[in-house]
């Protein structure tokens, strides 16, 4: 189905009975767009695959999602084949309602759009710079699974990452510098802190309170154990019997969040995505939030101990 207008994509994505299946439509969508592009352009010249990260590389998009997505290609003698093919599916993407991205990671962007060797180079100086941004964009990376193409490509950058930390260990310890923060969300009472003021006043972030404390300690510990699987509960699942008393009871607390999540939001674009009503939860909504932020709590502080 094209969604050419908010109606028509409200009705596609209006009947989906749970996250597993807002996300498959999400990548159905997604992957008749970069078909659609390929259409307009003609046959790629050269083995090649789009990846997308963020919320999509992790199966954890919402109704509404914004972009984050690159390309990876085999032979840098198609650059402007590649990027003019990038600059196209951008423009798709947002014609079907998914924002652009405010980082600018989209294939429509040189720096994630690019050749195995270029890659190659750029990966190797993320993971030697000091500054916050680079190793932000490694985890981003991390997190990206291919949609549509030659998933061996992605795999073998990521292999890279994986030498990259076993011959240096320390570098998780610069990764968790860049998770040191978050939300709080929980008054010194257990009381829950929703804005006070604007738009979402009464209303409680979930991105920041919530779901980046699991999601930023899950990649970490996938990042040591080098695990390829990208969404969290996947990566949850494989890491669990070996870190047993971490991850106690994580799995249920994060599938719970992205429930609470499903259930309750009523966004009206991208930015409302992970707010969510107080005055819309019952009461054993509520019970469930705080014990969800509170484990989130213990989670980042064990996983903060762990590493600095």
């Amino acid at each position: 189905m094209k969604c050419t207008n908010e109606q028509q994509r409200q009705q596609y994505f209006a009947a989906c009975p749970s996250v597993s299946a807002l996300n498959e439509r999400h990548d159905a969508l997604m992957q008749t767009l970069i078909a659609d592009t390929l259409t307009q352009l003609g046959q790629a010249p050269c083995r090649f695959t789009v990846f997308i990260t963020g919320s999509g590389g992790r199966k954890e998009q919402g109704f509404w999602s914004d972009q984050d997505h690159g390309l990876i290609y085999t032979n840098e003698a198609y650059t402007d084949y590649f990027m003019a093919f990038g600059q196209a599916l951008s423009h798709r993407l947002a014609a079907a309602g998914y924002a652009y991205c405010d980082g600018g990671i989209m294939t429509s962007n040189p720096q994630w759009n690019g050749s195995v060797d270029m890659w190659q180079r750029q990966l190797n100086q993320w993971l030697q710079a000091a500054a916050w941004s680079e190793i932000r964009y490694t985890q981003i990376f991390y997190d990206a699974r291919s949609l549509f193409g030659d998933d061996l490509l992605l795999l073998e950058l990521k292999r890279q990452i994986d030498g990259y930390i076993s011959q240096y260990p320390q570098l998780l310890k610069r990764f968790s510098t860049n998770i040191m923060h978050f939300k709080r969300a929980l008054g010194p009472f257990g009381q829950l802190l929703p804005e006070r003021y604007g738009e979402y006043q009464r209303k409680l972030d979930l991105k920041y309170s919530a779901f980046l404390p699991y999601i930023n300690c899950v990649r970490l510990l996938a990042l040591e154990h080098h695990v390829h699987a990208t969404s969290t509960q996947e990566r949850i699942a494989i890491l669990a019997p070996q870190q047993r008393i971490l991850l106690e009871d994580v799995g249920y607390y994060f599938e719970a969040l992205l429930s609470l999540r499903f259930r309750y939001q009523q966004p009206k674009k991208y930015q409302d995505t992970y707010y969510i009503s107080l005055n819309e939860l019952s009461t054993a909504d509520r019970r469930l939030l705080k014990k969800i932020l509170q484990r989130a709590k213990q989670l980042h502080e064990a996983v903060m101990a762990r590493y600095t």
